[in-house]
């Protein structure tokens, strides 16, 4: 029998099929799941796409491919057309996350158009905690608000720099500063200020 697969960008009427493809790990799956939750897979929206691959019209892999590209589910032969495309669109994402059993796959693909990476980390755990913290939370945190920005930028800039190894302000500000002043409209912004 011959198998027919097929990588596509992937639409509003593809949804339902790539929440239940998210679902199969929705810890290590939260960030594209999220993003899709939010954008509704609106390209204008997400800053980027979700690619779909498809084996016998059953969507198996996907990879979100913005300023961060993140394989899901991918299967070996989703990771070739997955690198196929980002060198074919000419994406350059900050970073590349996932699951090391695509992501470092993947980058080899990819490597030699990109060049060398800044920084590889193929033992980095996701995290969760299940239970009431164990410490007290301290009571200077606390969300930050628009009138704050000022203040949280250039720690914003820094941690960016220092995490990922390049300035995000490369290109203009103006990009990044929208980024930080969304979190902190969201409400995803904490700090202390001293």
């Amino acid at each position: 029998m011959l198998r027919t697969t097929q990588l596509r960008v992937l639409t509003g009427s593809d949804i339902d099929d790539l929440r239940r493809l998210l679902d199969r790990d929705p810890l290590v799956n939260l960030f594209v799941r999220h993003r899709v939750d939010l954008t509704g897979l609106q390209e204008r929206l997400m800053g980027g796409r979700v690619w779909g691959w498809f084996e016998d019209d059953e969507l198996v892999s996907a990879c979100h491919a913005g300023a961060n590209v993140v394989p899901v589910q991918a299967t070996p032969e989703a990771i070739d057309a997955f690198a196929d495309q980002l060198l074919a669109d000419g994406v350059r994402p900050a970073s590349l996350v996932g699951l090391q059993s695509a992501v470092l796959p993947l980058w080899e693909r990819v490597e030699s158009a990109w060049g060398p990476a800044r920084s590889v980390r193929p033992r980095q755990p996701f995290l969760v905690l299940d239970h009431d913290p164990a410490v007290e939370p301290d009571p200077r945190v606390h969300r930050v608000v628009l009138d704050e920005f000022d203040a949280l930028y250039p720690a914003c800039v820094a941690m960016f720099t220092e995490e990922v190894g390049i300035d995000p302000e490369t290109g203009g500000a103006s990009g990044y500063r929208a980024r930080v002043a969304q979190l902190i409209t969201q409400g995803w912004a904490f700090a202390i200020f001293e």
